[in-house]
């Protein structure tokens, strides 16, 4: 159980990782080599992980997709230089958010056997480690006849967003000398708000309604915060 436990922590911290490297657009990913190949090695180490975890675990939870997960790490370890990259987005996007959250279920139940254990008592799991804040502005270029368009877009899209829990900001600026460009300012509560934010309605409706109105591809720039801390946001 404890080497169970140490791989699923491990496998959590990747696709934490995954998600912060692609916190940009689709755009971003696809055009950005360094984000390539940072999130590729992540699901490797990733995959690698969960073909380490016991059988008795992985028949506890026939839900999760192991074998698919196992086939996509021999995808990366033998034909690399094949690998889709429009799957991949598709899999950080649709695919390791469920699973995250599967894992950390699966964290959380073994942290109360093992309390169970020691104590004869059911205790709640100690805290496995301590959100930290991301920021985010994402540079857009529109074509000039789609401005108003895709400030419409975008204030609803804003105004939903700054709704989730895992969102404290959500600004849309537009750039004072050029109207066609702006810049998105969004700062989320952790990681996985990112990954939470791109699974809403509201995301999905903005991303395709806007889709055919750039200039050219959006570009994401993260930051950490600084000032304030986080509990002054």
């Amino acid at each position: 159980m404890k080497d169970d436990q140490l791989y699923l922590i491990h496998i959590r911290e990747c696709i934490g990782r995954i998600q912060q490297y692609a916190a940009g657009s689709r755009q971003d990913f696809l055009a950005d080599t360094k984000t390539q190949d940072a999130v590729l090695r992540n699901l490797h180490t990733m995959a690698e992980s969960t073909q380490r975890l016991s059988p008795a675990l992985k028949a506890a939870h026939p839900d999760v997709d192991w074998r698919a997960i196992a086939g996509f790490r021999n995808v990366l370890v033998h034909d690399y230089l094949g690998v889709n990259l429009a799957l991949v987005w598709e899999i950080i996007e649709q695919h390791l958010p469920a699973l995250k959250r599967k894992v950390e279920s699966i964290l959380a139940s073994l942290g109360k056997t093992q309390a169970r254990t020691r104590s004869g008592a059911w205790q709640a799991a100690p805290p496995t480690g301590r959100s930290i804040m991301l920021i985010v502005h994402v540079h857009v270029h529109v074509k000039s006849e789609c401005v108003e368009a895709f400030m419409a877009a975008s204030l609803e899209n804003a105004r939903n967003s700054v709704k989730e829990p895992g969102i404290a900001r959500f600004d849309v600026r537009q750039q004072s000398d050029d109207p066609t460009r702006f810049v998105l300012v969004e700062v989320y509560r952790s990681v996985e708000a990112t990954a939470a934010h791109k699974e809403t309605a509201h995301y999905a409706k903005w991303r395709d309604t806007v889709a055919g109105m750039m200039a050219e591809p959006r570009k994401s720039v993260k930051y950490d915060n600084v000032f304030p801390d986080d509990s002054g946001w």
